[in-house]
C-alpha cells in the first residue's frame, strides 16, 4: 500500500493523516453555520475541483492506492458530502457540486492516463 512516491513510511502516514483530516473537515466544517456561503459562486466550483484534485493526488501518489480505488473513494466522499448537505439547515445538495468534485478527480489522472498510452 505504501509504495508509490514517498520513501518514508512516516511521510506516507502523514499523507494519510492529511487525507483523513481533509475528509473529516469536509463533513464537520460543512455542517457549521455559514459554511454554505464561504465561497461565492462561481468560485465554489473551483474550490470543489481543487479539493478533490488534491485528495485524489494524495491518495494515489502519497498513500499509494490504485487509481480505481482512488476514483471510487473520492466519488463516494463527494456523493456523501452532497447527501450530508441535504440534511443540514440552510444547505442543499447540488449535482453541479458533485460534477465539480468528479472533475477534480478526473483532472488528477488526466496526465496519468496519457502517460500510460
Amino acid at each position: 500500500m505504501f509504495n508509490v512516491c514517498l520513501s518514508s513510511k512516516k511521510l506516507c502516514m502523514a499523507a494519510l493523516a492529511v487525507v483523513l483530516l481533509m475528509v473529516a473537515s469536509l463533513f464537520f466544517g460543512g455542517s457549521q453555520s455559514g459554511a454554505g456561503g464561504l465561497f461565492p459562486a462561481p468560485w465554489d466550483k473551483l474550490v470543489h475541483i481543487m479539493y478533490f484534485l488534491a485528495l485524489a493526488l494524495l491518495l494515489h501518489y502519497c498513500v499509494g492506492l490504485p487509481v480505481v480505488l482512488v476514483i471510487v473513494f473520492s466519488l463516494i466522499v463527494g456523493a456523501a458530502d452532497e447527501i450530508h448537505q441535504s440534511f443540514l439547515p440552510g444547505r442543499t445538495a447540488a449535482w453541479d457540486d458533485f460534477v465539480a468534485d468528479a472533475t477534480g478527480v478526473a483532472l488528477a489522472f488526466t496526465g496519468y492516463i496519457f502517460k500510460r498510452k
